[in-house]
Order: C-alpha cells, then structure tokens, then sequence
C-alpha cells in the first residue's frame, strides 16, 4: 500500500511541477510577445519621426533651390545625411 501511496505522491508531484513549469513558461513568452510588440511600436515611431524630419529637411532645401542660397543648401545637405547615419 505504501508503494501505491509513494508513486501516486511522485506523479501529482510530478504533475504540479510540470503544471507550474508549463505555467511559467507561458509567462516568460507573454512578456517576450508584449516586447517584442513594445520594440516593433517603438521603431515605427522612431522611423516615422525620422521621416517626418526627413521631409522637412527636404522642404527646406527646395525652398533654398528656388531661392538660390547655395552655401545654406550644402549645410542642410551634410545635415541631412548625418542625420541618416544616426
């Protein structure tokens, strides 16, 4: 009887740690999907505000192509593409 007793004690022990094991591990990889969704939002707003400079900065220097200033263009230009390399 007491051998029974010790292997039914072993499974439900066994079954609770594979329980909570389970448990844990689906944990772990909810707050690696919420990450990895935190990561993604954030490099969309990274790359839409690089863009958005991006634009203006191009704005700007249409303006200055009409406008005829070449020496404030070519400041802009090495601005911008410093800007990229960030």
């Amino acid at each position: 009887m007491t051998d029974k007793r010790k292997i039914q004690q072993a499974e439900d022990k066994e079954g609770t740690t594979v329980t909570r094991n389970k448990a844990l591990l689906d944990r772990k990889l909810m707050a690696q999907k919420s990450a990895l969704v935190l990561d993604n939002t954030t490099e969309r707003q990274i790359y839409a505000t690089q863009k958005k400079y991006l634009f203006n900065i191009r704005t700007l220097l249409a303006a200055l192509k009409n406008s005829g200033e070449d020496t404030m263009q070519n400041h802009l230009l090495s601005y911008s593409f410093v800007y990229r390399l960030r």
